[in-house]
């Protein structure tokens, strides 16, 4: 009897595994994004943030985009971590995130473009968008 109902169970684990694994594992790799932030608008000789996150906590290889020559990076990149865990009525849910962090100074006037940055996730690449923004004022 203990053995009959171990068969199912094998079987059952035989056919469920490898379906979860082809089905739902694929598309939690579809999901990840990776999005940069900086300011549209900064002062010459202000220092501000340049952000990238990406929505895993699987996340390696993080190359930054090469940053531009207006722009004096004083600090970075940092790397911090961040996890949540929910349940409402029942309900789960949870998220997880690596933030990279750079301290950029703008050293003249003008107009500059920070080139995408790339990370791997599960065997796989990931880009942000391209940042622009204008640095105005006097050093």
């Amino acid at each position: 009897m203990i053995s009959r109902k171990f068969d199912k169970v094998q079987r059952l684990v035989k056919w469920v595994l490898p379906f979860y694994l082809f089905t739902f594992l694929p598309l939690s790799l579809l999901s990840q994004t990776l999005t940069g932030s900086a300011p549209s608008h900064v002062s010459v000789g202000e220092q501000f943030r340049l952000t990238y996150t990406v929505n895993t906590q699987n996340a390696t290889d993080f190359r930054a985009g090469d940053i531009p020559g207006e722009l004096e990076v004083l600090i970075g990149p940092n790397r911090s971590m961040q996890s949540s865990y929910q349940m409402i009525n029942g309900h789960t849910s949870s998220s997880s995130s690596i933030t990279y962090t750079y301290i950029v100074c703008a050293t003249k006037n003008g107009t500059f473009t920070i080139p995408p940055a790339h990370v791997m996730v599960g065997g796989k690449w990931f880009s942000s968008s391209a940042s622009s923004g204008r640095a105005r004022g006097n050093p």
